[in-house]
């Protein structure tokens, strides 16, 4: 499993949740939670920012996790990062 996969499951299971429920909460297929888990595919933007939300966690740290995988990874997700940082800073500031 990959790291990202395994901080996923780590909250889901946190707060009690199943699969099945957190699908459900993210208004997502039950699929589409297991490959995140397994590393199969990744979230997308707007999927993590709803992730943040309901976690109560900062997108960056979703980010940060996600990043971890593999250096391949960095080159897809790295410019979102980028973007979502500035957007952070701009609206703290």
């Amino acid at each position: 499993m990959a790291r990202f996969g395994d901080f996923l499951k780590s909250a889901r299971k946190n707060a009690g949740l199943s699969q099945e429920q957190l699908a459900e909460k993210m208004n997502v297929s039950l699929t589409a939670v297991q490959k995140w888990e397994s590393g199969i595919s990744k979230l997308r933007i707007d999927k993590i920012n709803d992730l943040a939300y309901y976690f109560n966690i900062p997108a960056e740290s979703i980010l940060k996790e996600m990043l971890a995988d593999t250096d391949n990874d960095r080159g897809e997700i790295f410019p979102i990062f980028c973007l979502m940082k500035i957007r952070t800073e701009l609206f703290q500031g």
